[in-house]
């Protein structure tokens, strides 16, 4: 199994294998993907530096639109500040920078809030 493919990815809850589902469809803009995984925090909204802006635009005007997003957040809070406790909800989610790991073959576009 090739776990750096979406295709390939299986996740292993029971005896089973099942196909790994996203959160979003791959067609969707990036910032949409973005979006769909701030929701699922409980993000009631997304705020774009200028760099991430600038990032993602040329990232769709280079053909880099249709692959999966994985972000990375603060490890104490689900929202982006790590004084807040828990599961927050309706906050709005700050994304500094979308860097493309374009050396690397995990096929994924990273947002770093």
């Amino acid at each position: 199994m090739n776990m750096s493919h979406p295709r390939d990815a299986r996740h292993h809850g029971n005896d089973s294998l099942s196909p790994h589902r996203f959160l979003y469809e791959l067609e969707q803009p990036i910032k949409a993907k973005i979006e769909a995984i701030a929701r699922s925090y409980g993000a009631g909204s997304v705020e774009y530096s200028e760099q991430a802006e600038t990032q993602i635009e040329r990232y769709a005007r280079q053909g880099f639109g249709g692959l999966p997003i994985c972000m990375a957040k603060t490890q104490y809070s689900f929202s982006a500040d790590a004084a807040v406790k828990g599961a927050p909800s309706g906050f709005t989610l700050p994304v500094r920078e979308v860097p493309l790991p374009a050396l690397h073959q995990t096929r994924t576009a990273c947002a770093c809030l």
